[in-house]
């Protein structure tokens, strides 16, 4: 059953309701086979290797090792939403050749490369200020950085949507790219409000934001080293009131679209606190024909790359 009219010439709308699955350590709390039972033929979007565990509408990440390591089986799936990678060389040195985020450079490579420049990484939201920006025009233009095509990174396959991403400005329409690639949280979140006009409700499921019971992630140790190489500590940043603001605080500002924290021990405060059988008792009982839902989000995507 489905509150949405199909039309066989036409896709149809995306529904009112989205599960956004993370993974922080609160999704494995309830019974794994009741929540899978529940999220049956929904409009689900998944995170990196949580493919593994659920069946989902759409799987996100933007993590180019990730994508890498993860090819063979990503390209199996029905749709996956990714980042466009470009990546910075360090060309100063012979031995070592990180390759790195073009957005998001982490100060465990770049600063033990350039120790002079280590000051910086004492600037209050380094990434984002404009003496980090200037830093960076200026190794490249003395050849110690250099963009190059991600040669490294394999080819999308065909179920594989690209998209630009922006770290530094939120926008609705995605016209500057979607907000943020530094985190598939953020950065699937920003889709889907954009996917559902900004209108309905979204479940964010394990959204922690920071340890729990001693554990910073769904995943065990060795997959999470795996996965997030140099980012160990990504988890706890929202425990910094400022950046929980400045990042989540983007997505409070419509009155149509109401957005549910699944975890009452995430350290996320922004969005409404809800237990899981509150949040069973809040999903509608429609289903939805999976692969109407993702050409709907092909179709919508694949318009904001032609208008760009």
């Amino acid at each position: 059953m489905s509150d949405i009219t199909i039309n066989p010439n036409k896709f149809m709308p995306l529904p009112k309701q989205c599960v956004l699955i993370g993974n922080g350590p609160s999704r494995l709390q309830p019974e794994q086979s009741i929540l899978k039972d529940q999220l049956k033929d929904k409009f689900v979007m998944g995170m990196n290797a949580n493919y593994r565990d659920y069946d989902n509408t759409v799987l996100c990440y933007v993590d180019d090792a990730f994508y890498n390591n993860e090819f063979n089986n990503l390209n199996k799936l029905p749709l996956c939403i990714g980042r466009h990678f470009n990546r910075l060389m360090f060309l100063s040195s012979t031995k070592e050749k990180k390759y790195l985020n073009n957005q998001e450079i982490h100060p465990k490579y770049f600063f033990n490369r350039f120790p002079e420049f280590k000051h910086y990484h004492t600037l209050n939201n380094v990434y984002r200020s404009t003496e980090w920006i200037e830093l960076k025009k200026k190794l490249i233009t003395e050849n110690k950085l250099k963009i190059i095509p991600s040669k490294e990174i394999l080819p999308y396959g065909k179920n594989t949507i690209v998209l630009k991403t922006n770290d530094k400005k939120y926008n609705t329409d995605l016209s500057e790219g979607v907000y943020r690639g530094c985190l598939v949280g953020l950065f699937s979140l920003t889709l889907a409000c954009y996917l559902m006009d900004y209108s309905g409700e979204i479940f964010l499921l394990g959204y922690d934001s920071g340890e729990i019971n001693n554990k910073k992630h769904a995943y065990n140790k060795s997959d999470f080293n795996y996965y997030y190489s140099g980012t160990e500590k990504t988890p706890n940043r929202y425990k910094i009131e400022s950046m929980r603001l400045g990042d989540f605080g983007h997505y409070l500002n419509y009155k149509n679209l109401k957005i549910y924290n699944v975890s009452p021990q995430s350290h996320l405060e922004q969005f409404e606190k809800i237990d899981y059988n509150t949040f069973y008792s809040k999903l509608n009982q429609y289903t939805y024909p999976q692969t109407w839902l993702r050409q709907s989000v092909r179709d919508k995507l694949n318009f904001i790359n032609e208008n760009k």
